[in-house]
């Protein structure tokens, strides 16, 4: 293994993962992915053999949320480029590695952290395909509850609320599935929370807090708890 050097020559490596996540994004490369993966791996390895099981601590520890992210971006659905389909399980595999390496370096409470939980949100949806149910709701519920803790923290400081529109996006596409009758009732009171929340958006996203309103009341009434 490549012996790193403090300072100066860590940081080369720390941006060269940077620009191999940018990259990979940009033009919906995996194999670049996976190398700003392997690259962050090295950086973590232990650089002395006097405390060979201690591992380096990155000086910018969210480098595995941002390739866990672009791994979910690359992995989604609805990306039908060619290397898109065909990395798709192994971006997957790849956004669920980073994500636990990241959460594993109990990182503060902060907007990364906020991400950390709107990522594994989608992760968990994911699970839920083909899920019928009580599968099914338990799977969503548990995507749910992860979208509600990246809202919480993004509403915990000023400085993040411009993740509070991202939390509702992921909710959205997490909830879905309980979009129907029979099922609202499992989305009460969380999409209550959420519909608050992005009632509190600026006006530029009035269609968007429409259509939230709207499926909250098709929620309660679905729910027998409409007015």
């Amino acid at each position: 293994a490549v012996v790193l050097g403090e300072g100066s020559g860590r940081m080369i490596y720390e941006n060269r993962a940077r620009d191999l996540i940018a990259k990979a994004s940009a033009e919906c490369q995996p194999l670049l992915l996976l190398e700003a993966y392997a690259v962050a791996q090295q950086l973590a390895l232990p650089q002395t053999t006097a405390e060979p099981n201690v591992m380096q601590p990155l000086s910018s520890p969210e480098i595995p949320l941002l390739i866990a992210e672009v791994a979910l971006e690359i992995s989604a659905p609805s990306r039908h480029e060619d290397d898109a389909v065909t990395y798709r399980g192994r971006m997957q595999s790849l956004a669920e590695q980073a994500l636990q390496v990241f959460l594993c370096g109990k990182p503060p409470a902060n907007q990364f952290l906020a991400r950390a939980f709107l990522a594994r949100a989608t992760l968990i949806s994911r699970g839920a395909v083909g899920r019928k149910g009580d599968g099914l709701v338990d799977q969503v519920l548990k995507a749910l509850d992860s979208a509600m803790r990246g809202l919480e923290l993004a509403q915990s400081n000023p400085r993040y609320l411009f993740l509070v529109y991202n939390a509702s996006v992921v909710y959205w596409h997490c909830a879905r599935p309980l979009l129907r009758q029979g099922c609202f009732a499992h989305l009460l009171p969380s999409m209550q929370t959420m519909a608050d929340a992005v009632g509190k958006l600026d006006d530029s996203d009035v269609d968007w807090k429409v259509r939230f309103s709207l499926t909250l009341a098709r929620a309660y009434d679905g729910a027998g708890q409409g007015d």
